[in-house]
């Protein structure tokens, strides 16, 4: 198969000309030039098998340019001793935790009927996301881990369910398909952080205005998250946050904040936290498909 006859079938309204394509990406070592065609694809593949196969496609991608970058970077030994500690690092957190969360996993299988359903596997598996995005965080020298994921699907499922329903509001899009392509592991570590730092300061006030509204939105290009919520004070600077590592909470570091600000960067996502008039306002921007 050369390129001509690859973007064809990519473009095929037969799953199996599509998926032939796809392979043939995986195989082969592709320009990084098809990189947007690729995402293209995956945006609007309705096969769950070809949307994953194309994002092992992307993932291939991504190897072939972070190779290139770190031969033409030329690293000193410090730079490659940093690079083996952070390899080092990222697989620690998966090794002591994966089994871990495995035979959690194994447990409640066999002890509740309706595993599948329950709250228990929800949080299982959002535990796992959290691990997942850890391990990228600390691998600072790999690419994002990029795939196809729902943005309602993502932010509903970083919701605890230690958390009272009735504590949040919810605005998702009407669109029919809300989907990025995102690194979900380090996504999850964004909204979760997010998400119980709204909590907490939601906590310190009255049930009638604790309310947190979080509201997603998606347009051709670009998707924007948005949580608010009202706390105890007036207005606050997050660059003295951000500078610092404290907080007006008790005994608090701020790394939460921290690592919503390190998971944004290496995805190439702006975000902003600013309050005023007693209301706080998280907003995290990004592209839906690069």
């Amino acid at each position: 198969m050369n390129e001509d006859e690859f973007l064809r079938k990519l473009a095929s309204e037969l799953p199996s000309e599509r998926m032939s394509a796809v392979q043939w990406a995986v195989e082969e070592n592709l320009d990084p030039k098809f990189r947007s065609r690729l995402i293209e694809a995956a945006a609007h593949e309705g096969v769950p098998r070809i949307r994953r196969a194309i994002g092992v496609a992307l993932r291939r991608i991504d190897d072939k340019e972070a190779q290139t970058q770190h031969s033409i970077e030329n690293p000193t030994d410090r730079d490659a001793d940093t690079t083996v500690i952070l390899e080092e690092l990222s697989g620690i957190i998966r090794h002591e935790m994966q089994p871990a969360i495995g035979w959690v996993r194994y447990s409640a299988n066999k002890e509740l009927a309706e595993f599948d359903s329950s709250a228990t596997n929800s949080a299982i598996e959002a535990l796992r996301r959290r691990v997942e995005g850890l391990s990228s965080l600390a691998a600072a020298h790999r690419l994002p881990q990029r795939q196809q994921v729902s943005l309602s699907e993502i932010v509903s499922a970083c919701i605890s369910d230690e958390y009272p329903s009735s504590m949040f509001a919810l605005e998702f899009p009407e669109e029919p398909s809300d989907g990025i392509f995102t690194d979900p592991g380090l996504l999850t570590l964004i909204l979760t952080n997010a998400v119980h730092n709204a909590v907490d300061a939601a906590r310190e006030l009255d049930t009638s205005e604790g309310q947190i509204l979080i509201a997603t939105n998606v347009g051709d290009s670009r998707f924007w998250i948005t949580i608010r919520n009202r706390f105890l004070g007036t207005t606050f600077d997050y660059t003295k946050i951000s500078a610092t590592g404290r907080t007006s909470k008790r005994g608090h570091r701020g790394l939460g904040t921290r690592i919503i600000e390190l998971a944004s960067s290496r995805l190439g996502y702006d975000f902003d936290l600013s309050a005023s008039g007693g209301t706080v306002t998280f907003s995290l921007r990004g592209s839906r498909f690069a």
